[in-house]
């Protein structure tokens, strides 16, 4: 929970200032990633491929985790319980994932990549990875640490 003191600490007043949007951290996080999925969903739309940016990110963690049941796929990809159930669904219905027995737990299924799951994936990746090339140019490996690390310990921050 969020401290409530009034007092500032560490010269951050101009980063919380609500006068000032354009510099509060979690705005220009949100606006960043929504500028991505936007551009991740063009480059889907023109080369064909019927999936969502959040869509992908379930498949690209089933692509590497290769089972997984519902509870570990939302935490994989910080997503909340019924939006994994909705696009999986969607997914099972594309055929690009498949419910599979959990044997330790037969009240939670697994799920996997079909074959055309694969294959589309495999095809998304180049894509995503384009439009993170060109978000990332001119930015050099040290800057790019430095956002990263900082935003994990903002996240560390907040999460209890």
């Amino acid at each position: 929970m969020p401290n409530n003191n009034n007092s500032l600490v560490n010269g951050i007043e101009n980063f919380i200032c609500f006068e000032e949007y354009d510099k509060v951290p979690g705005f220009i996080v949100s606006q960043t990633a929504y500028t991505i999925r936007k551009n991740i969903a063009m480059g889907f739309k023109e080369q064909d491929i019927d999936l969502t940016p959040h869509e992908f990110a379930l498949i690209n963690r089933l692509a590497i985790h290769l089972q997984l049941n519902q509870k570990a796929l939302a935490e994989l990809t910080y997503k909340d319980r019924p939006a994994v159930t909705r696009m999986l669904h969607r997914l099972i219905n594309k055929g690009l994932v498949e419910k599979q027995i959990n044997n330790d737990d037969r009240r939670a299924f697994l799920v996997a990549l079909t074959d055309e799951g694969r294959k589309l994936r495999d095809r998304a990746v180049p894509i995503a990875q384009a439009v993170l090339t060109q978000g990332l140019k001119e930015i050099t490996p040290d800057e790019l640490e430095i956002t990263i690390s900082t935003l994990k310990r903002i996240n560390g921050n907040l999460t209890p």
